[in-house]
């Protein structure tokens, strides 16, 4: 999971282009990798986990924090910083690593 770039700036044999209305989506990915060395190595192997309920909640979280994070996207984004969007993603992991494996795997969050 780590290895994969989830945003590139020129294209390849296998470039996926996405709709603006999944780049939310595509954050989300970008930022969980972001945090992997903080779950349980296992996570690399699976599906990206996610409560779809509390990201909606918070997905403007995920947009700035992928665009201030990756250079690509900040070159062709403009999105406004967002209060505590770190500390609203870090309980985001935490609460979802909670309720889906267990309390002791969430332990590494806050």
């Amino acid at each position: 999971l780590k290895r994969n770039r989830t945003f590139i700036d020129s294209d390849t044999y296998n470039t996926v282009y996405i709709l603006m209305e999944k780049l939310p989506y595509y954050c989300y990915i970008d930022v969980f990798k972001q945090y992997a060395d903080k779950m349980p190595y296992f996570i690399g192997n699976c599906d990206v986990i996610i409560d779809n309920k509390k990201f909606n909640e918070i997905k403007e979280c995920f947009i700035s924090q992928s665009v201030h994070t990756n250079p690509i996207l900040k070159n062709k984004f403009k999105f406004r910083e967002i209060p505590n969007a770190k500390l609203k993603i870090e309980n985001y992991f935490k609460e979802l690593l909670g309720s889906k494996l267990g309390e002791k795997y969430a332990k590494n969050f806050n």
